[in-house]
């Protein structure tokens, strides 16, 4: 199973700057998608209650949430996640398997 590589700085990794391009078409699933990565509910409520309505703040907090705190933080996760029927995204989750889950 292939993890990401997570540094503290996430703006500098390179996995970070991959996958923000990528998820960016599901922001507006950022709550869909924070439970499908199993992120608690009371951390979705607080990104929710101090982040204004902008979903681009909102998904990125996620996402760093995710990447910092998650237990599993692969690739396969995050696939799964993004075809999961809330976050209805199969698309995304496609790019990543051809770009990061394929033998080269």
């Amino acid at each position: 199973m292939k993890y990401l590589k997570v540094h503290r700085n996430l703006y500098y990794n390179e996995d970070f700057k991959d996958i923000h391009h990528i998820l960016y078409g599901a922001r507006d699933s950022w709550k869909s998608l924070g439970i499908a990565l199993r992120i608690p509910f009371n951390t979705l409520m607080n990104i929710e209650g101090r982040i204004p309505p902008n979903t681009d703040k909102r998904y990125k907090d996620v996402l760093t949430h995710w990447l910092l705190n998650g237990k599993n933080r692969t690739w396969k996760t995050l696939v799964s996640a993004l075809q999961s029927k809330s976050v209805g995204r199969p698309d995304l989750a496609r790019k990543i398997r051809q770009h990061y889950m394929m033998t080269k």
